[in-house]
């Protein structure tokens, strides 16, 4: 089975300017341009520790054939539309979302069909399947103890402006560890 998945969008914001600005104890907006920058490194941070995408994106998943389709990038939020092109057709047929649902039990979500596939003949292309889905937390689902290490993340950064070298785990590794994505 072959499969493509591309992001449609940026990823969200998990921490606003002004949450790292209260974290950070700044009334002034002299350094806004510089906190923003810390936001985006500590995001950025987070993912690379956990090995996951964290903040919400918009995906869209070809595959070639309805057996198995997994989604990557957990957690999957939703699914917003699956679609398929039949031998002859140039056009996706949508599948009501009735007819459907995440399973997300797993590593990847996959999605359990509730109806009978197996008299679709779909067209011989990577893309006979279309999944426009939802991955990763947006600030209000995104997990405190998330927050909280990119937080920890941007004040060590702002405290201390010089590259030092690390001997022990950050505070801010230590909360992303439950997180954190291993390859079998």
């Amino acid at each position: 089975m072959s499969k493509k998945i591309q992001q449609v969008s940026q990823r969200s914001e998990l921490i606003s300017l002004q949450e790292a600005k209260n974290w950070l104890r700044v009334t002034s907006n002299r350094e806004d341009s510089l906190i923003n920058m810390l936001i985006e490194s500590a995001l950025d941070f987070a993912e690379n520790t956990c090995k996951s995408n964290l903040a919400q994106r918009d995906y869209m998943g070809y595959f070639s054939c309805f057996s198995e389709i997994l989604l990557p990038h957990p957690p999957i939020c939703s699914i917003d539309e699956v679609g398929y092109i039949a031998l002859g057709e140039s056009d996706y047929t949508i599948i009501d979302s009735s007819n459907y649902e995440l399973n997300d039990s797993g590593f990847e979500g996959i999605i359990d069909f509730d109806i009978d596939l197996t008299n679709i003949v779909l067209k011989d292309t990577y893309k006979a399947i279309r999944v426009n889905y939802k991955a990763g937390y947006d600030s209000i689902d995104c997990p405190a103890t998330i927050k909280d290490a990119m937080l920890a993340y941007i004040a060590s950064r702002y405290d201390s402006r010089d590259d030092q070298n690390k001997r022990f785990r950050t505070m801010a590794e230590d909360l992303l560890e439950p997180y954190r994505i291993y390859n079998l």
